[in-house]
Parts: C-alpha cells; structure tokens; sequence
C-alpha cells in the first residue's frame, strides 16, 4: 500500500505542476485576447491546489521522507499565499502586485518537488549515493 501511495503522490507532483501553467495561460489570453478570460484564471487558479490536498493524503499514506515533506509544506503555504494576493489590490496593491511574482516562485518550488519526489521515492536504494569504488 505504501508503495502505491508514493507512485500516486509522484503523479499528483507532476499533475500539480502541469494544471499551474492553466491559470498563466488563462492570464495571457485575458491579457492579449479578451478581458472576460479573468474570470477563468480564477476559477482554476483556486482549483489548481486541488492536487495539493491529494499529495497530503498520499504522503501520509506513502510514509514520505521529511526533506520531502517540507517542500511540500512549503509549496502548500506559498499556494495559500498566491491565492491571497490578489485581494490586498484595495488595501496594499504594492503586495497584490507580487502575485506574478510568486507564481513563478510556486511554479519552481513545484517543479523541484515533483523533482525531488521523482527521485527520492522512485529510485532504487543506494543508486542516488556514490557509486564509485573506494581506491
């Protein structure tokens, strides 16, 4: 069961990663093509941390390592942070301003979780250490 989890949890790392580009994209047309795309850039940019609710179950079941899990901690709270951005535009618009800044942060942190989840988690025991031979 746990290994399944941990192959599921490496998906949903991907998965996470590929529906983040979604909402940028949506950010593009609604910039360049017509303004009423915004409307969609939000609907699945509050969806686009759906994947991260699935990487917490999986991770608890698949047992991840903790180097692991604070990536994903991270890549969790600087979601929550993306997504509250936008509503200081009224109060602070110098801090809603940041909200492209850290989609790329988020889109990076991701990226390096899926990464490192590909590897810690799929990788036969001892490959990722030295293989050289002691002289």
């Amino acid at each position: 069961m746990r290994k399944i989890a941990r192959y599921i949890y490496v998906g949903l790392s991907w998965i996470e990663l590929a529906v983040l580009f979604i909402p940028v994209f949506l950010a593009g047309m609604a910039l360049f093509v017509r303004n009423s795309y915004w409307s969609s850039h939000v609907e699945i940019g509050w969806s686009a941390g759906l994947p991260i609710l699935g990487l917490i179950i999986f991770g608890l079941i698949g047992w991840i390592p903790r180097r692991l899990t604070a990536w994903l901690v991270g890549m969790t709270v600087l979601h929550f942070v993306h997504t509250a951005l936008p509503g200081l535009k009224a109060d602070l618009p110098m801090g809603a301003a940041f909200h492209p800044v850290t989609a790329v942060v988020l889109t990076w942190v991701t990226y390096m979780h899926a990464l490192r989840a590909t590897q810690l988690l799929l990788e036969p025991r001892g490959k990722s250490e030295s293989t050289e031979q002691p002289a």
